[in-house]
């Protein structure tokens, strides 16, 4: 258990950078940062990361990813399985907030997920994408923003001191996934495409979105 721990900028709990780990059985509570207000996987190496057998990161928060912040490059690599993310708040990204400044060839995968009972104040109470590639498993539910309740997909890049970047492809898949019970107080209980227009690459559903 890493509970109640906050940093100035970056990981309350944990900050990851350029290294191999493997987590299981373990839970980030209640801690607070600008990026990443439980958990921050940086973007100075390859990370191959497996979460595994119930891992929770619940109550946290951040202007960035309340819960997880992920920055991904080429070279990153990041299976994910078992993940909960829980009743985590953010501006952007209450529970997940997923970047490439750099750039990225492989997908951040999601497998078994549980992202749940988060919020955002702007966009993606449960996930904001902005990354070229994500795969999704699992329930997103009960989520709130006011806009991309369920999640936001965009192509606009946001890291303090980094311009925006618009990806040179765009590629969502959703297998087995349910949207269900997000709320947006404004658009898009479900999801909210911001500026995603005139890429190669497209999203593919194949899970139910619902109100």
């Amino acid at each position: 258990l890493m509970a109640a721990n906050s940093a100035g900028n970056r990981g309350g709990s944990l900050y990851l950078t350029a290294t191999y780990m493997h987590m299981a059985f373990c839970t980030i509570a209640a801690s607070t940062a600008m990026q990443g207000g439980g958990w921050y996987m940086g973007s100075g190496g390859p990370n191959k990361v497996s979460l595994v057998q119930s891992t929770t990161l619940q109550d946290n928060s951040a202007t960035l990813g309340g819960g997880l912040y992920v920055e991904s490059l080429a070279s990153f690599v990041t299976p994910m399985s078992n993940l909960n993310l829980l009743s985590n708040k953010a501006a952007l990204g209450g529970g997940l907030y997923y970047t490439c400044p750099g750039g990225a060839t492989q997908s951040l995968q999601l497998k078994m997920v549980n992202i749940s009972f988060n919020q955002a104040s702007q966009f993606g109470g449960g996930m904001y994408i902005g990354c070229d590639a994500i795969n999704v498993f699992g329930l997103v539910a009960s989520n709130s923003a006011p806009y991309g309740a369920g999640a936001t997909f965009s192509d606009f890049v946001t890291i303090p001191g980094v311009a925006s970047k618009d990806p040179p492809q765009l590629l969502l898949q959703l297998w087995d996934t349910q949207f269900t019970l997000n709320t947006a107080s404004q658009h898009g209980h479900g999801w909210y495409f911001r500026n995603v227009t005139g890429h190669s690459g497209w999203p593919v559903f194949g899970g139910d979105i619902e109100e």
